[in-house]
Formats: C-alpha cells, structure tokens, sequence
C-alpha cells in the first residue's frame, strides 16, 4: 500500500539540535540516479552497477534503495481497482510500476544479487484510506522489508521511500526517512504479522499499535516529541490540550474536521511553552472530529506538513460563542505568547486587558476599527486597558527590521 498525505482544503498533507548528523549518502546516490538503460534489463546487471562503488553493505543497501525510489512508480491504478499486474521482482522491473508487493519483492531480488541478507515483511501499515481511530483489520495490506548490515537487521520501506498518494495522485517524491528508519519509530505506523520483525525489545501489541496517534514521517524529521495526548483517540468534555516539545525553529498550524467539513480556525489555539507548544482545542458539539497537525520550519517557504493526527470523541456540548483569537503567521515566526484575553469574542462597549510577549517588538497595538490604542512595554511584554469600540479587533506589531506592523491575532467584537 502506498502512503498517503492528508489533504484538507488547500493543507497537505529528525533535524534537531543535538542529534548526529546523517551519513553522506550523495556519491552513492548519484551513481544510482546515473544508471544507464543498458544495464536495468536484469536483475543481475542492475544490482551489479548500483553496488560497484559501493564501500559497505549500507551503500549497497543505499544504492538499491535509492534507484528503486526514483525508478518504480506506484500502481495507482492496480490499488484502486484490485487489479494489479505482475508483482514479481521480474515483473516490476519490466514494468516499472507495482504496489508494495512488487517493491519489496524487487528489494529483495537486487539486494540478494548483491550478496545481503535481506526478507520481505508483510504487515499492516497506516497509508492511503486509514482514517485515525480505525484499528487494524484481519488481513495484511503492506509490504516492506529487512536488510542485515554489519550483523544487525535494519527496517526500510521502499514504497513509502518513493512517493506518496494524496487522493487519486501518486506523487512521486523521495522520502529518505523511509531507509534505514529506527524501528522504534517506524512502530507508528508499520505493523508486522510477525513481531519479531518490529525489532523492539519488547515488542508492541496489537492494542498498543491501535492506539498510538497517526504520525507522518515529518514528525520525526522535524525532532517533535510527544508531551501530552500520545493516544490517537482523545476523550474530550468539550476541551482538549496536547503538548509537543521540539526545536524552537519549529512552527505549527492544526485543522479540524467534523463530518469531513473543515471546522472553524478558531477552535484550536497554538501556545508556545518552554521546549515546545500546547495546541488548545475547543469542541462546541458532541459527536466525533478529527483534528489534523501540521508543522514546518520557520525558514521554510514551502506549505505545512502532516505530522500527527486523532480521533475525538466530545462528551459534552458549549454553549454561546466559543473560540480563540485568530492568529497570523508572524505571530508564531516571532515567538510571541498571549496572556489575555484568550477568547476571541470581546463584548462591544467594555474594556479589556491586554497582555501579550512579543520578543524583539519595538511597538505593540490594539487596533479597533480605525483606532490604534499602543500598549504598555516592560521588556518583552506589552500591557494595557483597551475598550472594544468596534467589531474588528486586530493586535499588530512592530520589528525593528521592519517599517510597517505585523499583524499578530484578530478578534471579534460582539453584543
């Protein structure tokens, strides 16, 4: 099976301090990506030029590796319809397409030509179509494999490592976190039949897999941490706090979803704490959600990506208005922490205190209708007394690097 990125509306879908640097792999990697059309007729003559440089058993394994990211196309058509084609090493070699069973099955054919000991895995893994919450059915649905290197049996997934469905599309994209990946992460979302080949010293159960959030492979890339809700199903009274640590350079964005419609942005609040966040989460209904979490580095200009996902159950139902304050990018790019008020809708014709922290700011304001209040600084923080003249309620800043103010959150003035 293939993986698979959830989308919601425009959203789709271990780089941390301290931790060792990963191994060079861009020598053995061009030399794979350079194969010449000559030698990929057999299976023999493929493995024999991907592993001539190759120093050790762990570029050997590389080399496969990579050339069958870049080289075999998953079977969308086959997946979708339950008709797939020939699923052997032979076969997938000649077609250049297959699901899981054709990519583990071809690992295992060149990685034996080469001389590693190598075996297909077949399991349950949480890829295309697995909703959070669900719990894994009687037959296996995926197939990946286990290399020895150096004397020790090591996880990796060719599939995954090659791309990913969203919906209908594959989208052919490498994912090295799929080589070599540590099983103890790996665990998330792989399920062998097998336990043995989890490669745990105390192997996870069946209910134990069931119940560990979803998670993709950013997660871990991103050097997040669960600090609180690490059980994919989240039993809420109405309200529910989860907790990450991760590398300060890390910045969030969540989505929820009821019914398979997109809820309102101002159900969950992103809070920064020491070593990491709290995502605050309101449920004004009883019923079930689904509560999706993106994450990406501050430098990155590319889109958020998935990494983790649940299931919730609320018990109770909120009335009146309900939400948090809306927030703009710059307030997670600056690190800034909201004291008060923490609820978006603020009555019209009543004061309301305001204390924010916005590191590095030189002005902060309150900004209702036309009228700019600045509030109070003592280092970080800005204080002050704010009466709600206007329906819009906006909190801008200013940055020294900058000559115009930042928007940081947005209110609602009510009745």
């Amino acid at each position: 099976m293939s993986k698979s990125f959830y989308t919601i509306g425009l959203l789709i879908g271990l780089v941390a301090s301290g931790i060792a640097a990963q191994p060079d792999y861009s020598a053995i990697d061009r030399h794979a990506l350079s194969a010449p059309s000559s030698v990929t007729n057999s299976i023999q003559s493929l493995s024999v030029y991907l592993v001539k440089p190759a120093r050790s058993d762990v570029e050997k394994t590389r080399a496969i590796f990579r050339w069958m990211a870049a080289n075999i196309t998953y079977d969308v058509a086959g997946y979708l319809s339950g008709k797939t084609g020939d699923n052997s090493a032979e076969g997938t070699l000649k077609s250049r397409k297959s699901v899981c069973a054709g990519y583990g099955n071809l690992f295992e054919a060149l990685a034996s030509a080469a001389g590693l000991e190598v075996v297909v895995i077949s399991g349950y893994a949480r890829g295309t179509g697995y909703i959070p919450g669900q719990e894994i059915p009687a037959a296996p649905n995926h197939d990946w494999n286990a290399v020895k290197i150096d004397g020790r049996w090591q996880l990796l997934d060719a599939t995954w490592g090659a791309g990913h469905m969203v919906g209908r599309e594959y989208i052919h994209e490498f994912d090295d976190f799929y080589f070599l990946t540590p099983p103890e992460q790996l665990i998330f979302d792989h399920f062998p039949d097998d336990p043995k080949w989890q490669l745990l010293s105390r192997p996870v159960t069946k209910k134990e897999f069931n119940s560990r959030p979803k998670v993709w492979s950013d997660f871990f890339r991103y050097g997040i941490e669960f600090a609180g809700y690490p059980e994919i199903n989240i039993l809420a009274d109405g309200v529910a706090t989860l907790a990450y640590n991760c590398p300060p350079d890390i910045i969030f964005s969540t989505a929820v979803l009821r019914n398979n419609v997109e809820q309102d942005e101002s159900l969950t609040f992103i809070e920064k704490v020491k070593d990491g966040v709290q995502i605050h989460c309101l449920f004004p209904e009883k019923g079930s959600y689904l509560l999706y979490i993106f994450a990406k580095h501050k430098s990155d200009p590319d889109e958020y990506r998935s990494v983790a996902a649940y299931a919730v159950t609320n018990r109770t139902v909120r009335s009146g208005r309900i939400g948090f304050p809306a927030t703009f990018e710059s307030y997670a790019m600056h690190d800034a922490v909201l004291v008060t008020p923490l609820e978006k809708y603020l009555p019209l014709g009543h004061t309301v205190n305001f204390q924010i922290y916005v590191p590095g700011a030189s002005k902060v304001a309150v900004v209702a209708g036309d009228e700019w209040t600045h509030l109070k600084q003592i280092g970080d923080k800005f204080i002050g007394e704010v009466r709600i003249t206007h329906r819009s309620v906006q909190v801008f800043a200013l940055f020294s690097a900058n000559e115009s103010y930042d928007g940081l959150l947005e209110y609602e003035g009510v009745k």
